[in-house]
């Protein structure tokens, strides 16, 4: 019974012993690592962000707007070219560009910096798909 408690009393001295006071910054450096590797970069969050966008536009599932004589793979790729595009471009909002209105389709819009991009997206994502294809949250190529 001695022989026992005392081999219980060193395997609890043991394990007692051998966790480090460093075992507890090594798990979090891990944690830390970890997080790193989750994280994206702003760069990549915006290409994303602009991917979802594009696809509610254009992804059958979606929207599906179509153009005569376009390829959706090649509709897409010109919106995620011309979202991505004006990643980390700073400057306010033209007081011309108003996607909640009414667009006609024989006037030409662009963006011209970040911010219009910011405010187009939110557009796309709040509006109806009836709506983005009659002209609402220009341009919607």
């Amino acid at each position: 019974m001695r022989l026992r408690a005392w081999m219980l009393s060193m395997t609890l001295f043991a394990t007692a012993c051998g966790e480090s006071k460093y075992e507890d910054e090594d798990e979090d450096e891990d944690e830390d690592e970890d997080e790193d590797e989750d994280e994206e970069s702003p760069e990549d969050e915006w290409e994303e962000d602009c991917g979802d966008i594009c696809d509610r536009l254009y992804a059958e599932e979606e929207c599906n707007i179509q153009r005569p004589g376009r390829q959706r793979g090649e509709l897409l790729a010109h919106c995620n070219a011309e979202c991505t595009s004006m990643f980390g471009v700073s400057g306010e909002v033209r007081s011309e560009y108003r996607p909640d209105q009414y667009t006609p389709s024989d006037r030409s819009v662009s963006f011209t910096n970040e911010a219009e991009v910011e405010l187009w997206m939110d557009c796309i994502e709040t509006t109806a798909c009836a709506m983005l294809k009659d002209g609402y949250c220009a341009p919607v190529w």
